[in-house]
This record gives C-alpha cells, structure tokens and sequence, in this order.
C-alpha cells in the first residue's frame, strides 16, 4: 500500500488566477499522490506579540506549560506552543535584531 504525501503545492480552484505564472502544481512525488492541504496564507503569523511578566502569565498559564524559549543580545522571551501550534510563526524583535520564531 502506498502512503500518501501531503505537501502544500498550491491553493484552491478560487486562487487559481492569482497563481498563473507560479510553478506547475505537484500531483505525484516519488509515485505517490500530492495534496494540497492549506491555501498560501491559510494559518496567520503574529506580527505584533503581546508579552506579560512571569507572575502575570501564571495566571493564564500552568507552570509545565510548554514555551520555546529564545535569547538573543541579552534579551530572552518565552513563546507558549499552545499559540504557536495555532499560528506557527511569530515575527518578533529582540535586541537589535528581527527574528522569525517557526513551530
């Protein structure tokens, strides 16, 4: 039995227009069948994040509760998995530089 692949090529029927011009979509790889899961755009990044102290998240957040941490220029934020599984990136500053943080 053959598994089937799932990779984003292209969007649906209703973005087929603005896509003329983008490379062929995909129908096998590797001899399996390629679906399209998601339009382009489909899940939102956060463009501008809202951070709360520690003390305050406790009350929203338990303490085992998953984070991906990042520290950069001396600057270090916590960014909660239960949103980042939500959104998958979240295009952020810290320090002097801009970072994009994927899940």
């Amino acid at each position: 039995m053959k598994h089937e692949r799932v990779i984003h090529t292209r969007g649906p029927a209703a973005h087929e227009e603005e896509l003329k011009g983008d490379l062929p979509r995909l129908e096998t790889l590797q001899g399996s069948r390629v679906s399209a899961v998601l339009p382009p755009d489909a899940i939102p990044a956060v463009d501008t994040p809202r951070f709360v102290s520690a003390s305050d998240a406790s009350a929203f957040m338990k303490d085992d509760e998953p984070v991906l941490g990042v520290v950069q220029d001396g600057a270090a934020k916590a960014y909660s998995l239960w949103h980042l599984d939500r959104h998958e990136i979240v295009n952020d500053r810290l320090g002097s530089q801009d970072v994009a943080v994927t899940w």
